[in-house]
């Protein structure tokens, strides 16, 4: 498969399945570029800046899986589990 191929299943996923989990969760569903990429973010919003245009950088925690090239030559799927500078997220602190 192609990067194209995962934008297109992460869309999908976002679209089909992103609506239930926000109603029944508060997670958002989300497929965005990055990087050469094509990852599919979930967070909630009080947990991350990550869904917001307007930020200079990403902070809070945040699932991604991630697709790009180089990973599907590979045959690698990696997700992860992002806890960026939390301390800067509003009502946190460690």
């Amino acid at each position: 498969m192609t990067i194209k191929s995962y934008e297109d299943i992460f869309k999908n996923v976002e679209t089909k399945l992103g609506p239930s989990l926000k109603k029944k969760h508060g997670i958002i569903c989300r497929q965005l570029a990055y990087s050469g990429g094509a990852p599919l973010y979930l967070a909630k919003p009080h947990w991350t800046n990550r869904f917001d245009d307007n930020r200079e950088n990403t902070i809070g925690v945040f699932c991604a899986v991630w697709v790009s090239k180089s990973l599907l030559d590979k045959k690698k799927f990696p997700y992860n589990i992002h806890s960026k500078k939390l301390r800067e997220l509003p009502g946190h602190k460690l």
